[in-house]
């Protein structure tokens, strides 16, 4: 019950004007899970985007996607290996992880075809009720006209709570702070999640 009403409270904050105010954007997404592959809408007041991905695969986890702000239609693809390591020696249920994400860009926003190396790198701790996590990502771009040319782009700091809603839902709500590559303030974005497993 403490869980679905925690789940009402956010969905109601984030309806809010007056909460909004505080953001730049928010954003909900809802996906679907299964044990090979899962899918994600998702859709903020500016974009919305599509993406269909593997999970539990090995090496990697691949994903396709699109973006579409009524103007303008990107389309993506990506590998992200995972790298993680639980780290028990500090306190039990704390894991440290790696997602060097690599992928390719195209689109209307984008002159050329885009090569982009966006490494993430978080820290999650498993609670019995939720799992608080904090992630820091970098996205490097090529510039365009030369794929092999990377520039630093956006960094994205983002901090989080997973709260299992049953066995089959888990909830994610985050707040998300953008900023150049200079790491100067440029957006700040709340973000809610529920994903479905099937």
């Amino acid at each position: 019950m403490t869980k679905t009403f925690v789940t009402i409270a956010a969905v109601a904050m984030l309806s809010t004007a007056a909460f909004a105010d505080d953001f730049g954007n928010t954003n909900l997404t809802v996906a679907v899970e299964g044990t090979d592959y899962g899918m994600e809408l998702s859709a903020n007041e500016t974009h919305r985007s599509f993406e269909v991905h593997t999970t539990n695969q090995p090496l990697a986890q691949y994903a396709i996607g699109m973006t579409d702000n009524d103007s303008q239609r990107d389309w993506s693809i990506s590998a992200t290996p995972r790298l993680s390591y639980d780290a028990y020696s500090v306190a039990n249920g704390i894991s440290l992880y790696i997602e060097p994400k690599i992928g390719v860009n195209w689109g209307d926003s984008h002159d050329e075809t885009q090569l982009e190396l966006s490494p993430t790198i978080g820290a999650s701790y498993a609670m019995s009720q939720m799992t608080p996590y904090a992630e820091l990502m970098g996205q490097n771009t090529s510039v365009a006209g030369d794929i092999l040319d990377i520039e630093a782009g956006s960094r994205t700091a983002t901090v989080g709570t997973v709260v299992p809603l049953n066995d089959a839902v888990d909830f994610d709500i985050s707040m998300v702070q953008t900023m150049d590559s200079d790491w100067n303030n440029s957006q700040r974005e709340l973000s809610a999640k529920f994903s479905i497993k099937f």
